[in-house]
């Protein structure tokens, strides 16, 4: 769905400033999509989370990878996804599910959500996230191999290990959470 522009001058990623493991999958998730599409020179953007110009929101499809923490744009559209973050934390909430879990401490997991931009309505946003520096590449994998990317329908996604979690918000209320199938602890 990103290759919309046969340069992909229509896409950017957001990073966080000092977050390699980021810029990595960042990296990764880009080569993904251009050898996909048979793009042989790229006119992608890569901004950082905090200091996301106008025009990069307002003409571009934005992929954001990192901590929701660490990403700042992400406070600026936290009510708009289909789980969103707790104000300074890393955790997706599920507020549309009937059962919702909590992680144990300690673990990571990835997150990967689907939205349409709220400065553009033509074009869209994904977060590929962890709730910690580990999570990250969980995510980020997902979207780099065939054989994973084939399992994501939804819009949002939690990941874990080799565990794929998906749902659709848009469809309202499901029996149990999505991250049901995950080491947790229920409160």
């Amino acid at each position: 769905m990103f290759i919309t522009d046969r340069n992909l001058a229509d896409l950017a990623f957001v990073v966080p400033a000092n977050d390699p493991t980021s810029w990595d999958y960042a990296a990764k998730i880009a080569y993904y999509i251009g050898a996909k599409g048979g793009i042989s020179v790229a006119d992608f953007k890569v901004v950082f989370g905090e200091d996301v110009p106008e025009d990069i929101r307002a003409e571009r499809n934005l992929i954001m990878v990192g901590k929701a923490s660490t990403l700042p744009i992400i406070s600026e559209i936290n009510d708009q996804l289909p789980a969103p973050f707790e104000a300074g934390k890393d955790e997706a909430i599920q507020p549309a599910m009937l059962v919702n879990y909590r992680l144990l401490p300690n673990v990571s997991v990835g997150s990967v959500q689907l939205l349409t931009s709220p400065w553009a309505s033509d074009r869209a946003i994904l977060t590929v996230m962890g709730n910690t520096d580990q999570g990250i590449p969980m995510a980020g994998e997902v979207l780099v191999k065939d054989n994973l990317v084939n399992q994501l329908n939804g819009n949002f996604s939690i990941l874990y290990g080799d565990q794929i979690l998906t749902t659709d918000t848009r469809l309202g209320l499901v029996k149990e959470g999505v991250v049901g199938g995950l080491p947790r602890c229920c409160y």
